[in-house]
């Protein structure tokens, strides 16, 4: 029988009587919630910002004999050790190999996918730009569908003076077992990007392909909204929880070596809650904001237009930065030579207010 780690990870709880894991619902959801924001942010670091303030904390626990126990801050080990824990999908490690547990997955296993591929992208993208080599403009977004493989960028030639540099984007599949293993190991570089840049820009003319990406950014705006609805129902569950909590340690004890136990049990369960009426605050403004409505037609439209004008003139870092800020991901399919690009909504928002249009300037 396989056991689980003595320290416990975030989301459950233990169950002393069958010594089974339980889930803390709201712990869940603000898990999902983080497997989320890595992938909308542009790594570790952006993801412990959006986490910091929402005044998200580690996992706390109280021991059998009544200390309180962690929910400090985290850090970018904590992090990166919860987006890389199986226990969330269900499994368990042991000995280097990976059994289905006891317990209930909290994460969607393409999440968990998907996110594993980021960071392994992110990896390669810190080292390349540690070797002094590009990134990409693609680089963590552009995926082989085929091999279900990131793609990363590397380049040939350009050794001597004067010779030419090529640039493509390899399989990392194929990098790892060869190019045979991959339907279509490479792509030139130059090309994708030109051709992801021409397609955005043909959302400008093209009234059909505008209407359905209006309508898949409102179900994405939608669906967060639903997803910000859920924590903070959860939330109110256990604020009421922790305001009993507080109410029945409130009353001191009389016994000096229970009372110091009590009053740290009280000023952590009191922090908590500050935290967490602060973050409350916090989901009825994002809420407000949705309710303010999704991007539409028109201001994806200038999203685009802005790009037209500035992509000439922006360095190869601040393109990979811009796409990544627009786009979602983008899938080459082998089979067909096509590749189908996924838009960020809130990128394309952001963008398209941070950008104004240049003949509305003039206007104004």
């Amino acid at each position: 029988m396989l056991s689980y780690p003595k320290r416990i990870a975030y989301v459950y709880d233990v169950d002393r009587a069958t010594k089974k894991l339980i889930v803390n619902e709201l712990e869940a959801e603000r898990v999902r919630q983080i497997f989320d924001l890595y992938l909308e942010c542009e790594g570790l670091i952006g993801t412990l910002e959006a986490i910091q303030a929402r005044g998200w904390r580690a996992k706390s626990w109280v021991t059998k004999t009544g200390k309180q126990l962690g929910g400090g801050l985290f850090y970018k080990t904590t992090l990166h050790s919860l987006l890389t824990n199986p226990i969330y999908i269900g499994k368990v490690s042991y000995r280097d190999e990976m059994y289905e547990g006891e317990h209930r997955a909290i994460v969607d296993p393409e999440v968990f996918a998907a996110v594993k591929k980021k960071l392994n992208a992110n990896r390669v993208s810190i080292g390349d730009r540690i070797h002094g080599k590009s990134p990409g403009v693609l680089a963590g977004l552009l995926r082989c569908s085929a091999c279900d493989s990131m793609m990363t960028h590397s380049t040939s030639g350009g050794s001597g003076r004067g010779s030419k540099q090529y640039r493509y984007y390899v399989c990392n599949k194929a990098k790892k077992r060869g190019h045979k293993t991959c339907p279509r190991p490479s792509l030139p570089a130059e090309e994708v990007e030109r051709f992801v840049v021409a397609q955005l820009q043909t959302l400008t003319i093209d009234e059909h392909l505008l209407n359905e990406t209006s309508l898949r950014v409102s179900r994405t705006i939608n669906d967060k909204g639903d997803t910000l609805r859920k924590e903070l129902s959860l939330l109110n569950e256990s604020l009421v929880n922790l305001e009993r909590a507080i109410d029945a340690i409130s009353i001191p004890t009389g016994d000096d070596a229970r009372e110091v136990k009590r009053l740290d049990s009280l000023a952590s369960l009191t922090e908590q809650q500050t935290r967490d009426l602060r973050r409350r605050n916090d989901l009825k403004d994002q809420l407000a904001k949705i309710h303010a409505g999704a991007p539409d037609r028109q201001t994806i439209r200038k999203a685009i237009k802005n790009l037209e004008g500035l992509w000439e003139h922006l360095t190869m870092g601040d393109r990979s930065r811009l796409m990544s800020q627009l786009v979602a991901r983008i899938d080459h399919d082998p089979a067909d030579s096509t590749l189908s690009i996924t838009l960020s909504p809130l990128g394309l928002k952001s963008f398209a207010t941070q950008n104004p249009d240049k003949e509305e300037s003039e206007k104004s």
